[in-house]
């Protein structure tokens, strides 16, 4: 089957969100956030409402530059079967604004401006937000908002090994080329070749997940070619 690649709109986030599932359903980090002691039949619902409202949210902000890799279901509606999701760079104008409106308005925590869904352990998902956004911080300065953020990578484990990930990844890159600026992300154990071999740089790895050594997150970045 051939695999196409274009970007991702509103009407496809639940395809989206039943791929994401798929991808990490082996994840350790998102066991870790999702543990098991915290799962019964009753909060299933609530917790796949989360994960779709959040990409709802990201599809409809235009900073979010999704693309899909989809394939014929023999239906008449496209499978998804991965897809990216890249926060794009604020423009000059843009960041001017952001300033002024964060000098005059205190800043928006996450935990502010999300429901939690039962079945998620808020104290793992906060302590994992704060160390990717201060290492965030620490690493980029002033230019954190200047960069290609690759935010999430998912490929449905049936269509391993076709290249879909690299080619989700090269869209991009080809993007932050273009606009002469660096690609910026942080990378689970499973997907550092894959970063790697489109020319990414690790520097610094993460432990996120309390008590465990093994699983640690990569930050890693790309300069423009």
């Amino acid at each position: 089957m051939d695999i196409q690649y274009s970007p991702a709109t509103v009407g496809y986030a639940r395809d989206m969100c039943d791929c994401g599932r798929r991808a990490f359903e082996n994840d350790l980090l998102d066991h870790a956030l999702f543990p098991r002691h915290l799962q019964d039949v009753t909060n299933e619902e609530a917790i796949y409402k989360f994960r779709l409202e959040r990409i709802r949210k990201r599809l409809e902000n235009p900073r979010w530059r999704y693309l899909l890799a989809t394939t014929d279901s023999g239906d008449g509606r496209p499978k998804v079967v991965g897809y990216s999701g890249w926060l794009a760079p604020l423009k000059g104008s843009e960041q001017d604004v952001n300033l002024a409106r964060n000098q005059d308005e205190p800043e928006a925590k996450p935990e502010d401006t999300e429901d939690f869904p039962p079945g998620l352990d808020v104290d793992v998902y906060k302590h994992v937000m704060k160390i990717i956004e201060d290492t965030k911080k620490e690493i980029l300065g002033k230019d954190e908002n200047n960069v290609w953020n690759l935010a999430s990578l998912a490929v449905d484990p049936d269509f391993n090994g076709r290249r879909i990930a690299s080619n989700l990844v090269k869209w991009g890159l080809d993007q932050a080329d273009e606009d002469q600026l660096p690609a910026y992300l942080e990378s689970t154990p499973a997907a550092v070749g894959v970063y790697k071999r489109s020319g990414f740089k690790a520097l610094k790895k993460l432990k996120v997940i309390k008590d465990n050594e093994t699983h640690l997150l990569t930050v890693m970045i790309r300069k423009p070619n």
